[in-house]
This record gives structure tokens, sequence and C-alpha cells, in this order.
């Protein structure tokens, strides 16, 4: 798995796409004037130094520059998340055959997710940080991460839970404040300015300037759209309810879908939260705070408004936070069970060929239904995780990372 991960990402990820010149979302918008002319703020403060990099070394910080700088990002992120869980060598190749097979990582190198790969790497430091207490770290790299995209603004949460949150919110402020001080002077933004812009970051399309969030709008049936809204309506339209050409955005099918799918949200994080908050009340501890930052990266493709394939990378760390929950689990049969559900819902968003398979076994449907939507695989994955780190009868201390191997397996 380990080598047949790495030749698949090796080659999808970088080699076949080197001669399209890795074109996807970074691409348009760092290199292409249409989607962005270098005023205001895209994405966060944090793209707008790549791009002042961009324009001071036009020739020297190409595509091909960043799509080879991803790498040793991913690298970071692996290490940091290893090094956090402490992982000892067997479980660290385990965990890292788990991120070469898996499809985001490969699909988001092939088209330079840069940011994505940037936030990646501060928020797997910022775990890194927390594992050894340093607080004020933990909050600068997570203040770094929301600053690239909002999105990463979510692990405020786990950060204010803990002891130590005054060092926390002094080390995301501090490097906020030097950051955007930066970024209004050398975007010559008024104060009022840089607060629309980081509230909606906004490009120019076709001459004009227009939202950033409203670029990638468009049909919620495109493919490039792997969010809950998007999979519901296309499940929808398979299911004859409607039609691209025939529902709008304001149509009663689009509201109610779009409705489901914010509560749907909404309830994963108010729940998210209460098992954060709950762990860290019964005293933390290392599994607690994997626990907090696996399901917080699990979290992050559902946070935002349009999921792309390349957005669901963030569920790498995931894996590494279950490898280590599993692998300190003494409860066997429990151990066990939620062994073989995760790894359910890893093949279906990694290895994308479960309901093919489950068509020709079955007989049934499901690549018409369900197709390859990441995002039922991913809603799993909280669902378990949540369902999992919940305290039960003897299994409480073990939940909250407070009992000892010994104590868990009694």
């Amino acid at each position: 798995m380990l080598l047949g991960g790495l030749r698949i990402t090796l080659l999808e990820g970088l080699i076949f796409s080197w001669h399209r010149a890795f074109f996807g979302d970074f691409y348009a918008v760092m290199f292409h004037p249409y989607w962005w002319d270098g005023s205001g703020i895209v994405y966060g403060p944090v793209f707008v130094f790549e791009r002042w990099l961009v324009n001071a070394l036009p020739g020297v910080m190409t595509i091909y520059v960043f799509a080879i700088l991803n790498i040793p990002l991913a690298a970071i992120a692996f290490s940091a998340c290893a090094l956090a869980c402490g992982l000892d060598r067997g479980r660290m190749v385990a965990a890292l055959a788990l991120w070469l097979a898996s499809w985001p990582l490969t699909f988001a190198l092939s088209v330079s997710a840069n940011p994505e790969f940037v936030e990646l790497a501060f928020l797997s430091l910022a775990w890194l940080a927390a594992a050894r207490g340093r607080r004020a770290t933990e909050g600068g790299l997570v203040a770094l991460a929301a600053l690239t995209k909002v999105i990463p603004g979510i692990f405020l949460v786990p950060g204010l839970v803990r002891p130590g949150a005054r060092r926390f919110v002094l080390g995301g402020a501090l490097v906020s404040a030097v950051v955007l001080v930066a970024v209004a002077a050398g975007q010559r933004l008024s104060p009022a300015e840089l607060l629309r812009e980081l509230l909606v970051p906004s490009g120019k399309s076709g001459g004009q300037s227009v939202p950033i969030s409203s670029i990638a709008l468009g049909s919620q049936s495109s493919p490039e759209i792997t969010g809950l809204h998007a999979a519901l309506t296309r499940f929808a339209f398979g299911l004859g309810l409607g039609s691209p050409q025939t529902t709008g955005d304001a149509s009663p099918l689009n509201i109610t879908v779009q409705a489901i799918a914010l509560a749907t949200l909404a309830l994963m994080l108010v729940a998210s939260a209460v098992v954060v908050i709950g762990l860290a009340r019964r005293g933390g501890g290392p599994r607690a705070l994997t626990a907090a930052y696996g399901l917080f990266f699990a979290l992050l493709p559902h946070a935002t408004h349009n999921s792309h394939p390349h957005t669901w990378v963030f569920l790498m760390p995931t894996w590494t936070a279950i490898v280590h929950l599993l692998s300190t689990d003494h409860q066997v049969a429990r151990r066990t069970r939620y062994a073989l559900a995760f790894g359910v819902a890893y093949a279906y968003v990694s290895l994308r060929v479960i309901p093919a398979v489950a068509d020709r076994v079955l007989g049934t449907k499901l690549s018409t239904l369900i197709g390859q939507e990441p995002v039922w695989g991913g809603l799993a994955i909280v669902a378990l995780l949540i369902l999992y780190m919940r305290p039960r009868g003897p299994e409480r201390g073990a939940a909250a990372g407070g009992a000892s191997p010994g104590s868990a397996s009694r």
C-alpha cells in the first residue's frame, strides 16, 4: 500500500500534471488577471504575501515552483502530525501509507492546491505545538492558517476550551496584528476596507470586482464542487426532482437543499464542540488532544461553502489521528468495530472504488445515486469520531485520555 500509494502520488500528482501546468483554482487566481488583478485580498492575507513574492520574482515563482514546494509542505504536515501523536516507526509507516494512498492528496498535488497545503502545514504544526504545551505558538499558527483562508478559524474551538487559553489568544492576536498591518500597508487598504476584504474576500472577474465566494457558485451540479449542498443537489437530480436547466438558485428545491446542508453543518459543529469541551473538562490528555485535532481537521472540508476535490486533503491528519486513537485503545472489541467502520469510510473517500464494487457485487445503483461524492464518507468520519470519543461506562477514563493502558484494559 505504501509503495503503491507513493507511485500513484508521484505519477498522477506530479509527473502527469506537469505538462498541463498543474492548472486549477490556484493557477487561475495567482497567475491569471481575469480572476485577480492583485488588488484587495483574495482568500486571505497570507495568499497576498505569496502574490507579492510572485510579483517580485516573476521568472522564479512559477506554478512549477509552487507545485514542488507543496511536497515539503505536505512532508512538514505529516511529520508534525506523527510527532504530535508520538507514533512509533510501525504506526508512522501505517499513517504514511494512508496519506499516500489517499486520492485527495494526489488530486491536491495535481492542481497545485498551494493554499490548502499551507493551511495543512500551519494547522499540523499547531497540533504539534499544542502537544508540547506551547499554547502561544499554537495560537499563532492557527491564526496564520485562518489568515490563509478563513475556514481554519474553526480551530479556535479546540484552542479556547483547553487550559492556557489566554496564551493561545495572545499568540494568535500578536501574529494577526503583524500580518494585518503588513497587508493593509502593502495593499493600501484603510481599516474599513481591510475589514471588508477579510470578511468578504474579493477578486476581479471579467474586469469587475466581485466577491470571491460568488465566482465558484455556478451550478451546484458541477463535479468540481463536492460539498453537501452540491451532493444533495446531484442526488435530487438523479432522482428526477429537477435538473440544472430547470432548477434555479431561488427554486424551492435549491432552498430546501441549502437549508439541509446548513443545518447539518451547524449540527456537526455543535456536536464536535460539545465533544471537545467534554474531553477538556474531564482532564484532557494526549488522546483528547488527538481526538480534537483529528475531528476538526475532518470538519474543515464541510465548513467551506464550496468544497472542491482538493479540499478533502484536510482529512490527511485525521487518518494519522485515527491510527493513534485505535492503536492506543485497549478495549479490543471496541477498537475492532471502529477500525472496520473507519476503514470503510477511508476506502470510500480515498480509494474511490467502493460504489462501483458494491454495484457489481450487490447489483445496486450506488454509483448512479451517490457517485464518487467524498462528502458521504466525510460525514461518516465526523460522526464516527464523535461517537468514538464520547465517554461511556468503563471507557470514560480512556476516552478522556486520562487513563493508563493498564486501567483502560481492566
